[in-house]
C-alpha cells in the first residue's frame, strides 16, 4: 500500500500499485522516470503555447495566451502591479479611518 505521507526508504509504491522498489537502484531509477515525464510534460506545455501563439491572428500585439503556471516576467508584471497598487490604496484609505478612529477616542477621554 502506497504511504500518505513523507516517507524515506527504499520499499516504495509510487503512483499505482503494480509499481513497488525494493532496492536503491530501482527506488533512484523511479524518481528519474518521475522527474523525466515531469520535464518532458513542461517541454510540452511550452512547445503548445508558444504554437498557439505563432498561429494566433497578429490583431493586437499585447495579446495574452492564459497559461496557469508558464507566464513571462513581463506578463507577471502587468498583472501583479496593478493588484499591488491597489492594495496600497485600500491600505491607505483603511490606515485613514483608523487614524480618525484614534483621533475620536482621544478626543472622548479629554
Amino acid at each position: 500500500m502506497m504511504h500518505m505521507t513523507f516517507y524515506w526508504g527504499k520499499k516504495v509504491t509510487l503512483l499505482i500499485d503494480s509499481w513497488k522498489t525494493d532496492s536503491w537502484t530501482s527506488y533512484l531509477l523511479s524518481l528519474l522516470a518521475c522527474l523525466l515525464v515531469a520535464a518532458f510534460y513542461q517541454f510540452m506545455e511550452n512547445h503548445r503555447l508558444r504554437l498557439k501563439l505563432i498561429s494566433a491572428p497578429k490583431s493586437s500585439p499585447t495579446q495574452q495566451i492564459k497559461a496557469p503556471l508558464l507566464r513571462s516576467k513581463f506578463t507577471d508584471l502587468e498583472i501583479k502591479m496593478p493588484i499591488f497598487y491597489g492594495y496600497l490604496v485600500r491600505a491607505e484609505q483603511q490606515l485613514g479611518r483608523v487614524k480618525e478612529m484614534v483621533m475620536e477616542v482621544v478626543r472622548e477621554m479629554r
